[in-house]
């Protein structure tokens, strides 16, 4: 619980930055596999190419369902009508 409260309180764009250096690092695994063909790098780096983007693409839906629920916090807490002057009865 302790570890998801200190998550939630990273920003958003601290997730997003890391997400884009998670999937530049797997782009550079899949890539090496172009660079050296041969049977064990290509397995090598394809397997760890393809977990270091699977990584990236959590933490970036991660900062969207924070970012999300951020905003919708702050929507309802500015929404919410004020007591008193704006329910007043009329009479028709």
């Amino acid at each position: 619980m302790k570890f998801l409260k200190r998550l939630i309180a990273q920003s958003v764009e601290t997730l997003t930055r890391v997400a884009c250096v998670l999937a530049l690092a797997g782009l550079l695994f899949l890539v090496i596999s172009v660079v050296v063909p041969g049977p064990l790098p290509v397995v090598i780096a394809m397997g760890v190419g393809h977990g270091i983007g699977i990584l990236a693409c959590a933490c970036y839906l991660l900062a969207i369902v924070i970012d999300t629920s951020k905003r919708d916090r702050v929507a309802a807490v500015t929404t919410t009508p004020p007591k008193g002057d704006d329910q007043r009865k009329t009479d028709a």
